[in-house]
């Protein structure tokens, strides 16, 4: 699938030249619904087709149990049929049950975390979105930032996957272009042949693949301080008898001191914090 995705150079061309005739000219100025009409909604007519452009999506859909005045912008659907047969049970909870995702979109320069007013916070929105209609995929976007979130992860306040679109766009770098289209279309919700989709066998694998570099740094770290203390113990320099037990604790001790102090700056300097 990553190797060689369907329509991934018409849907490079058609966004790049939305972006250029629409998003670069985009302001602090530029509101909610001008950033909806004039490209996120354009975007999702590309990434949402099934037959015709965004057929695969409903907007401004309630959840029964959200206050009246908040609802999600997008509801989107494996496809056309399911969207449509989940028309007559709209406002109600079955109608969340064919919803694969739902979204929700900001304007163009608005903050996905900082709220912006009282008890306004577009990242805890969706959270909230994603527990009260048991959806388990999230889009958020304000056109330039998108964000992937899954409901059990989004719970601890932040997890997602997040892409920066007008940056991959103003690169023109269709190989950067992949890491979005993959992740925010269709398809990447759609189950295969096993049953599990695109976006479920990632994130099974990044859980697959934190567990292992867990297990790798425990097993390190072990290794690690038990060489320092040997070290620490046979330098003649140091004069130490650790046959002692309170000599050995304190080589023990110092050696972790050592250890992690080594590990918060190779994490620093991983971030570029140095």
């Amino acid at each position: 699938q990553w190797q060689k995705p369907d329509g991934l150079d018409a849907a490079f061309e058609s966004i790049g030249r939305l972006y250029e005739d629409r998003g670069r000219a985009f302001t602090q100025k530029t509101n909610e619904a001008q950033t909806e009409h004039d490209f996120v909604q354009p975007v999702l007519h590309i990434l949402w087709a099934e037959d015709e452009p965004g057929d695969c999506y409903q907007v401004q859909t309630s959840i029964p149990v959200v206050h009246a005045h908040r609802k999600p912008d997008y509801a989107f659907f494996t496809s056309a049929e399911t969207r449509r047969a989940a028309d007559e049970h709209a406002n109600t909870p079955e109608y969340w049950q064919s919803v694969i995702a739902l979204g929700d979109a900001k304007r163009w320069h608005a903050s996905l975390d900082k709220e912006r007013a009282a008890g306004d916070d577009p990242s805890a929105q969706i959270a909230n979105y994603l527990y009260r209609s048991k959806t388990r995929w999230g889009i958020l976007t304000n056109g330039h930032t998108w964000r992937l979130y899954e409901q059990d992860k989004s719970r601890g306040g932040g997890v997602y996957y997040e892409v920066d679109l007008a940056d991959i766009l103003r690169k023109e770098d269709p190989e950067a272009f992949k890491y979005f289209y993959m992740f925010f279309r269709r398809e990447a919700f759609v189950p295969d042949a096993s049953g599990k989709s695109f976006v479920e066998a990632v994130l099974q694998g990044s859980i697959d693949y934190a567990t292992a570099v867990g297990d790798d740094l425990k097993d390190a770290v072990y290794d690690a301080l038990r060489q320092l203390m040997n070290g620490l113990c046979q330098h003649e320099r140091n004069g130490l008898d650790c046959s002692a037990p309170e000599t050995l604790k304190r080589v023990h001790d110092s050696s972790l001191i050592v250890l992690y102090r080594l590990l918060f700056i190779l994490f620093a300097e991983d971030l570029d914090l140095l």
